[in-house]
Protein backbone atom coordinates (compact mmCIF):
# COMPACT_ATOMS: atom_id res chain seq x y z
CA UNK A 1 0.00 0.00 0.00
CA UNK A 2 1.19 3.50 -0.80
CA UNK A 3 0.64 6.55 1.36
CA UNK A 4 0.62 10.31 0.90
CA UNK A 5 1.79 12.95 3.31
CA UNK A 6 -1.02 15.49 3.60
CA UNK A 7 -0.01 17.64 6.55
CA UNK A 8 3.57 18.71 7.15
CA UNK A 9 4.36 21.35 9.70
CA UNK A 10 7.05 22.27 12.17
CA UNK A 11 6.78 22.35 15.93
CA UNK A 12 8.59 24.62 18.35
CA UNK A 13 9.00 25.12 22.08
CA UNK A 14 8.08 28.67 23.13
CA UNK A 15 8.52 29.42 26.82
CA UNK A 16 8.39 33.23 26.89
CA UNK A 17 4.58 33.32 26.79
CA UNK A 18 4.05 29.69 27.79
CA UNK A 19 2.64 28.82 24.39
CA UNK A 20 3.60 25.83 22.31
CA UNK A 21 2.81 25.50 18.63
CA UNK A 22 2.53 21.95 17.38
CA UNK A 23 3.13 19.83 14.34
CA UNK A 24 2.54 16.27 13.27
CA UNK A 25 3.61 14.31 10.23
CA UNK A 26 0.47 12.54 9.12
CA UNK A 27 0.39 9.75 6.56
CA UNK A 28 -3.10 9.17 5.22
CA UNK A 29 -3.96 5.57 4.37
CA UNK A 30 -4.91 5.98 0.74
CA UNK A 31 -3.62 4.44 -2.50
CA UNK A 32 -1.79 7.54 -3.76
CA UNK A 33 1.91 7.82 -4.52
CA UNK A 34 4.12 9.60 -2.01
CA UNK A 35 6.79 11.90 -3.38
CA UNK A 36 10.14 12.25 -1.65
CA UNK A 37 11.06 15.33 0.34
CA UNK A 38 14.14 16.05 2.44
CA UNK A 39 13.50 17.52 5.88
CA UNK A 40 9.83 17.23 6.78
CA UNK A 41 9.89 18.77 10.24
CA UNK A 42 11.94 19.90 13.22
CA UNK A 43 11.63 20.90 16.87
CA UNK A 44 13.90 22.70 19.31
CA UNK A 45 14.19 22.94 23.10
CA UNK A 46 16.68 24.22 25.66
CA UNK A 47 17.74 23.23 29.18
CA UNK A 48 19.20 25.68 31.72
CA UNK A 49 22.30 24.27 33.46
CA UNK A 50 23.29 27.32 35.52
CA UNK A 51 25.76 30.20 35.14
CA UNK A 52 23.77 31.57 32.19
CA UNK A 53 24.43 28.40 30.19
CA UNK A 54 21.79 26.56 28.14
CA UNK A 55 21.96 23.25 26.29
CA UNK A 56 20.04 23.50 23.04
CA UNK A 57 18.65 20.37 21.42
CA UNK A 58 17.46 20.32 17.82
CA UNK A 59 15.55 17.35 16.40
CA UNK A 60 15.31 17.16 12.63
CA UNK A 61 12.99 14.72 10.85
CA UNK A 62 14.09 13.37 7.46
CA UNK A 63 12.00 11.61 4.83
CA UNK A 64 13.72 8.28 4.15
CA UNK A 65 12.49 8.41 0.57
CA UNK A 66 14.93 11.22 -0.12
CA UNK A 67 18.46 10.64 -1.40
CA UNK A 68 19.71 13.74 0.43
CA UNK A 69 21.55 12.96 3.66
CA UNK A 70 21.84 15.17 6.72
CA UNK A 71 25.18 16.65 7.74
CA UNK A 72 26.62 15.94 11.19
CA UNK A 73 26.19 19.58 12.22
CA UNK A 74 23.22 21.94 12.09
CA UNK A 75 23.24 25.69 12.73
CA UNK A 76 20.76 27.72 14.76
CA UNK A 77 20.79 31.52 14.93
CA UNK A 78 19.90 33.85 17.78
CA UNK A 79 19.49 37.55 18.55
CA UNK A 80 17.70 40.04 20.84
CA UNK A 81 15.91 43.14 19.58
CA UNK A 82 15.39 44.85 22.95
CA UNK A 83 19.05 44.43 23.91
CA UNK A 84 20.19 45.44 20.42
CA UNK A 85 22.20 42.23 20.08
CA UNK A 86 22.83 41.34 16.42
CA UNK A 87 22.36 37.87 15.05
CA UNK A 88 24.91 35.25 16.05
CA UNK A 89 25.05 31.52 15.35
CA UNK A 90 25.49 28.29 17.27
CA UNK A 91 26.67 25.08 15.57
CA UNK A 92 25.00 21.99 17.03
CA UNK A 93 26.65 18.61 16.60
CA UNK A 94 25.05 15.23 16.12
CA UNK A 95 24.42 13.12 19.21
CA UNK A 96 24.26 9.85 17.25
CA UNK A 97 27.25 9.92 14.85
CA UNK A 98 24.94 10.96 12.04
CA UNK A 99 22.79 7.84 12.29
CA UNK A 100 19.06 8.56 12.24
CA UNK A 101 16.49 6.81 14.42
CA UNK A 102 13.63 5.25 12.47
CA UNK A 103 10.45 6.54 14.12
CA UNK A 104 8.05 5.26 11.45
CA UNK A 105 4.92 3.84 13.14
CA UNK A 106 4.81 0.56 11.20
CA UNK A 107 3.90 -2.87 12.51
CA UNK A 108 6.78 -5.15 13.50
CA UNK A 109 6.26 -7.49 10.53
CA UNK A 110 6.64 -4.62 8.04
CA UNK A 111 9.58 -2.35 7.20
CA UNK A 112 9.66 1.31 6.32
CA UNK A 113 11.88 2.58 3.52
CA UNK A 114 14.31 3.66 6.27
CA UNK A 115 15.14 -0.05 6.60
CA UNK A 116 14.72 -1.19 3.02
CA UNK A 117 10.94 -1.70 3.09
CA UNK A 118 8.17 -0.18 1.00
CA UNK A 119 6.24 1.82 3.59
CA UNK A 120 7.07 5.54 3.91
CA UNK A 121 9.43 6.24 6.77
CA UNK A 122 10.87 9.10 8.78
CA UNK A 123 14.22 9.27 10.57
CA UNK A 124 14.92 11.44 13.61
CA UNK A 125 18.33 13.15 13.95
CA UNK A 126 19.30 14.96 17.16
CA UNK A 127 21.88 17.72 17.58
CA UNK A 128 23.13 19.54 20.72
CA UNK A 129 25.43 22.29 21.89
CA UNK A 130 25.73 24.79 24.75
CA UNK A 131 25.42 28.57 24.58
CA UNK A 132 26.35 31.10 27.27
CA UNK A 133 24.16 34.22 27.42
CA UNK A 134 26.21 36.98 29.05
CA UNK A 135 23.30 39.46 28.85
CA UNK A 136 19.77 39.16 30.26
CA UNK A 137 17.09 39.98 27.66
CA UNK A 138 13.35 39.47 27.53
CA UNK A 139 13.14 38.60 23.87
CA UNK A 140 15.87 36.17 22.85
CA UNK A 141 14.94 34.45 19.60
CA UNK A 142 16.66 31.22 18.61
CA UNK A 143 15.71 29.88 15.19
CA UNK A 144 16.49 27.18 12.66
CA UNK A 145 15.49 27.07 9.01
CA UNK A 146 15.98 24.75 6.07
CA UNK A 147 15.19 25.69 2.49
CA UNK A 148 13.12 24.79 0.63
CA UNK A 149 9.86 23.09 1.45
CA UNK A 150 8.47 20.36 -0.79
CA UNK A 151 6.85 21.78 -3.91
CA UNK A 152 4.05 19.19 -3.73
CA UNK A 153 2.52 20.58 -0.52
CA UNK A 154 -1.01 21.53 -1.57
CA UNK A 155 -2.15 23.74 1.29
CA UNK A 156 0.19 26.75 1.01
CA UNK A 157 1.10 29.15 -1.78
CA UNK A 158 4.41 28.49 -3.61
CA UNK A 159 5.76 25.97 -1.06
CA UNK A 160 8.87 25.22 -3.14
CA UNK A 161 10.08 28.81 -2.64
CA UNK A 162 9.55 28.82 1.15
CA UNK A 163 11.74 27.60 4.00
CA UNK A 164 10.89 25.32 6.89
CA UNK A 165 11.34 27.51 9.97
CA UNK A 166 11.09 27.00 13.74
CA UNK A 167 12.00 29.21 16.68
CA UNK A 168 12.35 29.07 20.46
CA UNK A 169 11.96 32.14 22.68
CA UNK A 170 13.86 32.73 25.89
CA UNK A 171 13.34 35.37 28.61
CA UNK A 172 16.22 35.31 31.10
CA UNK A 173 15.14 38.59 32.75
CA UNK A 174 11.83 37.43 34.28
CA UNK A 175 12.72 33.73 34.28
CA UNK A 176 16.47 33.15 34.66
CA UNK A 177 17.62 29.52 34.66
CA UNK A 178 14.32 28.40 33.18
CA UNK A 179 14.13 25.52 30.72
CA UNK A 180 11.76 25.21 27.78
CA UNK A 181 9.05 22.58 27.37
CA UNK A 182 9.85 19.62 25.17
CA UNK A 183 7.79 16.98 23.39
CA UNK A 184 7.47 13.41 24.66
CA UNK A 185 5.68 11.89 21.67
CA UNK A 186 7.19 11.35 18.24
CA UNK A 187 5.38 13.48 15.63
CA UNK A 188 4.72 10.76 13.03
CA UNK A 189 1.36 9.00 12.68
CA UNK A 190 -0.50 6.89 10.14
CA UNK A 191 -4.03 8.28 9.93
CA UNK A 192 -6.75 6.74 7.77
CA UNK A 193 -9.09 8.74 5.57
CA UNK A 194 -12.66 9.03 6.90
CA UNK A 195 -11.58 7.71 10.31
CA UNK A 196 -11.66 9.75 13.52
CA UNK A 197 -8.16 10.74 14.63
CA UNK A 198 -6.75 12.29 17.80
CA UNK A 199 -3.13 13.44 18.15
CA UNK A 200 -1.08 14.82 21.03
CA UNK A 201 2.57 15.93 21.09
CA UNK A 202 2.92 14.99 24.77
CA UNK A 203 4.42 18.27 25.96
CA UNK A 204 6.67 18.00 29.05
CA UNK A 205 7.29 21.04 31.28
CA UNK A 206 10.39 20.49 33.47
CA UNK A 207 9.90 23.60 35.67
CA UNK A 208 6.28 22.87 36.54
CA UNK A 209 4.92 25.96 34.75
CA UNK A 210 1.38 26.07 33.39
CA UNK A 211 1.31 25.60 29.63
CA UNK A 212 -1.17 26.91 27.10
CA UNK A 213 -1.25 25.93 23.46
CA UNK A 214 -2.25 27.56 20.20
CA UNK A 215 -2.01 26.99 16.48
CA UNK A 216 0.08 29.71 14.84
CA UNK A 217 0.81 30.72 11.26
CA UNK A 218 3.99 29.01 10.04
CA UNK A 219 6.91 31.21 9.09
CA UNK A 220 9.50 31.00 6.33
CA UNK A 221 12.06 33.24 8.07
CA UNK A 222 12.56 35.22 11.28
CA UNK A 223 10.71 38.49 11.80
CA UNK A 224 12.72 41.32 10.26
CA UNK A 225 10.43 44.24 11.04
CA UNK A 226 7.34 44.71 13.21
CA UNK A 227 5.80 46.96 10.57
CA UNK A 228 6.57 44.89 7.49
CA UNK A 229 6.61 41.21 8.38
CA UNK A 230 6.52 39.39 5.04
CA UNK A 231 7.84 36.07 6.30
CA UNK A 232 4.55 34.36 7.17
CA UNK A 233 3.34 31.58 4.89
CA UNK A 234 0.17 32.17 2.89
CA UNK A 235 -2.41 29.39 2.88
CA UNK A 236 -4.52 28.44 -0.09
CA UNK A 237 -8.24 28.79 0.55
CA UNK A 238 -9.91 27.28 2.56
CA UNK A 239 -6.86 26.26 4.61
CA UNK A 240 -5.39 28.18 7.55
CA UNK A 241 -3.35 27.61 10.71
CA UNK A 242 -6.59 26.59 12.42
CA UNK A 243 -7.70 24.43 9.49
CA UNK A 244 -4.49 22.89 8.12
CA UNK A 245 -5.93 19.95 6.18
CA UNK A 246 -9.19 18.85 4.63
CA UNK A 247 -11.57 17.28 7.15
CA UNK A 248 -15.13 16.07 7.28
CA UNK A 249 -17.51 18.95 7.97
CA UNK A 250 -14.60 21.41 7.84
CA UNK A 251 -14.01 20.59 11.52
CA UNK A 252 -10.55 20.60 13.11
CA UNK A 253 -10.71 20.65 16.91
CA UNK A 254 -7.76 21.92 18.94
CA UNK A 255 -7.53 21.83 22.75
CA UNK A 256 -5.63 24.89 24.02
CA UNK A 257 -5.24 23.35 27.50
CA UNK A 258 -3.75 20.00 26.44
CA UNK A 259 -2.39 20.74 22.97
CA UNK A 260 -4.29 17.80 21.46
CA UNK A 261 -6.24 17.86 18.21
CA UNK A 262 -9.03 15.75 16.77
CA UNK A 263 -10.41 15.54 13.24
CA UNK A 264 -11.62 13.19 10.50
CA UNK A 265 -9.45 13.63 7.36
CA UNK A 266 -10.93 13.45 3.87
CA UNK A 267 -9.60 13.84 0.33
CA UNK A 268 -10.72 16.25 -2.37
Amino acid sequence: MDFITKFLEERVSIKALNFISVFFLIFLCQPIQMYATHIVGADMSYKAIGNNKYIFTLNVYRDCGSLIRLENTQTIYYYSTSCVIPQDSLVLRTTSQGIGKDISPVCSKFKSNCKGGNLPGVEKFSFEDTVTLTVACKDWIFYYKECNRSSIIETIVAPGTKCLYIEARLNNVDAPNNSSPSFGNEPVSFICVNRDAQLDNGAVEPDGDILRFRLVNPRTNTKISELNDLNILTYKSPYSAKYPLQTQGVIFNFDSLRGSMSFKPTLR
